[in-house]
């Protein structure tokens, strides 16, 4: 890294930091600075999640308590918060169903994954394990999301855990079943080689099963088929992290594999190619996640041993692998294999993964350190963001933890990318937005999002609106087209009886709103900030009629109103203890938007 990718804290320079010219004050909340930390160099992408405009943030470093303010000129460009998310729960939930163990989410549709459902569509013939797949639609005015129909496969049976993975594009979907018995004719029973299924919409708008799909080549016991489902245009990815079990030993134990499928002029999906790690090996579980973005594959082999040069074996410490499309027979050939730098047992990078256009991310749940390298929690998590650059090569720009990290928070084992938007999935989550009202693995979801200058930058925490322990929201994510989907497994939506029956979480587009003053000119101040109750907004000129609102950051409007003729305006904070946005935009064309803490 540059200079310029570095805050230094430096006696030196008194209470101030400095970056790129920029100047924020630190004020001591206790004692001294720690002789630890001066001199540091701390990464850019670490203070970059703390050090965001008019946010105070309480940071615990090398057990000493800081109160970091940052009073620089709000120049980023971020986003208003997620508006305010949708809970939704099968229509026939029952305890232990784990509703949310999959989602997937494109337009007007989303499907959930729901692994223990033991009985059919019709509530019937209950078998243990069976699975199923609930489909919700957009209500085009209430912009509510409804369950339109309960899907399983025509051959259903006890223990195929259908839904184990869900994808969904435009009239398709995907769903997994790790563990289907019968191959695509209902015959050459096995145990557990599993298989996809994929349904298509109708005019009618009814979802048919229309082709069950199995491993077209070594077809064996045990090699969780389904285990990964991705869709996009013409091709179809199944991950088979088991494949290399059993049937043919020298393929390596569980090294893996991803069977890609092609739509042919007749419908069909057909068989096209079966790819592997260029260095497959014992236990690599290749094909655990899988993504597609355009002419580009990225794959997740959670338990990969060996570094990029095939050396320094450690044990699941993982890795990820590129693909690129042939532009003259579309074959697909490995372009690039990524690993931590700082690789640890057990880390399991790649348990996650997501490409989109020229931007993917790596989950890495079982790093333990932080990104300094040390204040080790076991499995407190991280995620790693790369660019692909002119040659195509991937480039690490950015490593990430939660700023709320803890012991077994799993921070990235639930990743999706969409666009200018970055969503970590965090299910061991103990906090709130805040950082405080502690719920055990409530679960959380942190959203970054990329700036003008092309930086990835931690915008907003997403938690459920009524956090609830245990519950594991974060698990699984999916983003696209500006819809939001989170899953929360065992969530216990009604209860001890329903006992872990699970739910998701569903937001829609937010309008992209600058985040700052410059719009109104240097003279505009807010204060207090923190504050007690309301904020007075003064202006530096005097506006005709100014629109003002607050939102809390679950994005639920809590106050809007309009002011004639002034140059100053008293602004209600109503609510609890904690964050907010208030937003003003004025006839003139002037606007911001800035957030407040609320004591």
């Amino acid at each position: 890294m540059g200079l310029g990718s570095w805050i230094i804290l430096s006696p030196s320079i008194g209470p101030f930091v400095e970056k790129r010219g920029i100047r924020g004050r630190i004020s001591k909340y206790e004692n001294v600075f720690s002789k630890e930390l001066l001199n540091k160099k701390i990464p850019r992408e670490l203070m970059r999640q703390f050090l965001a405009p008019h946010i105070i943030h309480f940071i615990n470093m090398k057990k000493k308590l800081f109160l970091i303010t940052c009073l620089c000129g709000l120049t980023q460009a971020l986003a208003q918060p997620i508006p305010a998310l949708q809970k939704i729960t099968s229509s026939d939930l029952w305890g232990n169903d784990q509703f949310g163990r999959a989602v997937a989410i494109h337009g007007q549709y989303a499907a959930v994954g729901t692994i223990n459902e033991g009985e059919d569509a019709n509530g019937e013939n209950t078998l243990w394990e069976a699975g199923a797949v609930y489909v919700f639609e957009k209500d085009s005015e209430t912009t509510s999301w409804v369950e339109v129909q309960k899907i399983v496969p025509s051959d259903r049976a006890k223990d195929d855990r259908f839904g184990y993975s869900v994808a969904i594009e435009g009239d398709y979907l995907v769903v997994g079943a790790i563990g289907q018995d019968l191959d695509e004719n209902g015959g050459d029973t096995l145990v557990d080689p599993g298989a996809a299924y994929v349904f298509q919409r109708n005019a009618a708008g009814v979802w048919q099963q229309m082709q069950k799909l199995v491993a077209f080549e070594n077809r064996f016991q045990g090699m969780a088929f389904g285990t990964s489902v991705a869709i996009e245009g013409h091709t179809l990815l199944v991950g088979s992290p088991n494949e290399g079990f059993g049937a043919n030993p020298s393929a390596g134990f569980a090294s893996g594999a991803v069977y890609i499928y092609d739509l042919d002029q007749q419908g069909n999906w057909d068989a096209f190619q079966k790819i592997k790690a260029a260095d497959f090996g014992y236990t690599s579980r290749f094909g655990d996640a899988v993504s597609l973005s355009g002419n580009h594959l990225l794959i997740g082999a959670r338990g990969e041993r060996k570094d990029v040069n095939g050396q320094n074996t450690t044990v699941a410490a993982g890795a990820a692998y590129f693909f690129a499309r042939n532009s003259s027979d579309g074959s697909w050939s490995q372009t690039q294999k990524v690993v931590n730098a700082k690789r640890q047992r057990s880390d399991v990078f790649g348990d996650a993964v997501a490409i989109s256009g020229e931007y993917a991310v790596v989950g890495e749940p079982g790093q333990d350190d932080d990104l300094l390298g040390d204040s080790s929690m076991a499995s407190s998590g991280a995620a790693y963001l790369y660019h692909r650059q002119a040659d195509g090569t991937w480039t690490l720009i950015d490593s990430l933890n939660s700023p709320h990290r803890h012991l077994q928070a799993y921070f990235g084992e639930a990743v999706a990318i969409d666009g200018d938007r970055l969503f970590i999935g965090c299910r061991g989550d103990n906090f709130d937005e805040l950082g405080d009202s502690l719920e055990t693995m409530a679960g959380a979801t942190y959203m970054y999002e990329k700036d003008g200058d092309g930086q990835w930058n931690l915008t907003q925490k997403l938690v459920a609106p009524k956090r609830i322990s245990g519950a594991q929201m974060g698990n699984v994510v999916c983003a696209k087209n500006g819809e939001l989907i989170i899953g929360s497994y065992l969530e216990n939506p009604t209860g001890w009886s329903a006992s872990h029956s699970g739910a998701a979480f569903i937001a829609g587009p937010a309008t992209m709103t600058a985040l700052g003053n410059q719009r109104f000119g240097p003279e505009l101040s807010l204060y207090p900030n923190p504050t007690q109750g309301d904020v007075a907004l003064t202006f530096g000129e005097f506006f005709q009629e100014i629109t003002v609102s607050v939102h809390n950051m679950m994005g639920q409007l809590l106050y809007m109103d309009r002011y004639v003729q002034g140059k100053q305006i008293s602004v209600p904070i109503k609510g609890p203890a904690g964050m907010y946005v208030v937003s003003a935009t004025a006839t003139s064309g002037h606007a911001g938007s800035w957030k407040v803490w609320k004591k």
